[in-house]
């Protein structure tokens, strides 16, 4: 899962905007699990609004293995390989 905050549009300070993100990373995760895992994530930013302000948040699948695996087969290597 990925939050965005915009400093400009949110009008917040650094620390306050990494206060705001995990609140926001909280939230989803939470509204994810209640779900029973089977709400989908959005692979695109949806904006949404928390505490007032405007964040935008997206949802990934990784398959670690299998971008190893990619990675192997074209002759590239990522500092994230030596992680699986």
């Amino acid at each position: 899962m990925e939050v965005r905050v915009d400093f400009k549009l949110s009008g917040t300070a650094s620390d306050d905007a990494v206060g705001l993100a995990l609140d926001a990373l909280d939230l989803a995760l939470g509204e994810y699990l209640e779900s029973g895992r089977g709400e989908r994530l959005s692979v695109a930013f949806e904006e949404r609004e928390l505490e007032g302000r405007p964040i935008s948040f997206r949802g990934r699948v990784r398959r670690p293995s299998l971008e190893v695996e990619a990675n192997r087969l074209l002759g590239e290597t990522s500092p994230e390989d030596d992680w699986t």
